[in-house]
C-alpha cells in the first residue's frame, strides 16, 4: 500500500513538473515577443536578458525534476504503459512551438 502511495506520489510529481515545462516555454515566448515589439534601450534589453535567463533556469529545474520523477516511476514499475504518457524528455525535445529543432549539421558548428 505504501509502494503504491510513492508511485502515485512519483506519477503526480511527473505530470506537474512537464506542466511546469509547458509553462516556462509559454512565458519564454511570451516574454520574448513582449520584449521585441517594446523594450528599447541598452538598459531595458540588458534587464530583459536577466528575466528571460530567470525563465529558462525555472524551465531547466522543472526539466530536472521531470526527470528524476520519471526515474523513480521507472524503478518502482518497471516498463508499462504509463511511459507511452510519460515520454523520455532529451534536451532537443524541450523547446517553444515556434523555436524550430536544429539539424545536425547546424548542432556541428
Amino acid at each position: 500500500k505504501a509502494l503504491h502511495a510513492v508511485e502515485r506520489m512519483r506519477a503526480g510529481e511527473a505530470e506537474e513538473a512537464l506542466e511546469d515545462v509547458r509553462v516556462g516555454l509559454r512565458t519564454r515566448t511570451m516574454t520574448n515577443r513582449y520584449k521585441l515589439r517594446n523594450w528599447t534601450g541598452q538598459g531595458m534589453l540588458m534587464k530583459g536578458q536577466g528575466i528571460l535567463r530567470q525563465i529558462n533556469v525555472r524551465i531547466h529545474i522543472a526539466k530536472l525534476r521531470y526527470r528524476y520523477a520519471r526515474s523513480a516511476l521507472m524503478a518502482l514499475r518497471g516498463h508499462g504503459d504509463w511511459e507511452e504518457r510519460l515520454k523520455v524528455l532529451g534536451d532537443d525535445d524541450v523547446r517553444a512551438l515556434n523555436e524550430r529543432a536544429l539539424t545536425a549539421e547546424e548542432k556541428a558548428q
